[in-house]
């Protein structure tokens, strides 16, 4: 699939919203593949966010397993996850009761990734990770 970076932007002007930070989970094109061109349409010293190590495409800042990311009065805390990717992570965001966790290719509805470059303990470690967050 093919981002369209300029309807996203154009998108969040219409809705009032700025675009503050970047959230990528991983390093592969489907998910960092936007990360450039959407650099260069969003005004300059927006955060480009992937895990450390995971040589995600455009990535300004890399992150590490429980580092908070802020944005305005949100926190979202990274989780490693690698198994998918060496350097994969979910974003968990806990705000006023309201949960959610962006989760990449780590687990999907009925699923999870594949193990391009991990082993079946990452896997199993990350998803008893996951299962903290409730």
């Amino acid at each position: 699939m093919q981002w369209n970076q300029k309807k996203i932007t154009e998108a969040a002007k219409e809705e009032g919203c700025t675009i503050s930070h970047v959230l990528t989970t991983h390093s592969h094109w489907d998910h960092d593949g936007g990360n450039g061109k959407i650099s260069k349409l969003l005004t300059r010293g927006v955060p480009i966010i992937g895990g450390v190590g995971d040589g995600v495409k455009a990535a300004t800042k890399e992150v590490a397993d429980g580092e908070v990311i802020k944005v305005g009065n949100l926190s979202i805390r990274t989780i490693a996850t690698p198994f998918h990717t060496p350097g994969h992570v979910c974003y968990y965001l806990d705000h006023d009761d309201n949960r959610a966790v962006l989760t990449g290719d780590t687990l999907f509805i009925g699923g999870c990734g594949n193990l391009n470059t991990g082993t079946k303990d990452q896997l199993h470690k990350a998803f008893r990770k996951l299962g903290k967050f409730r």
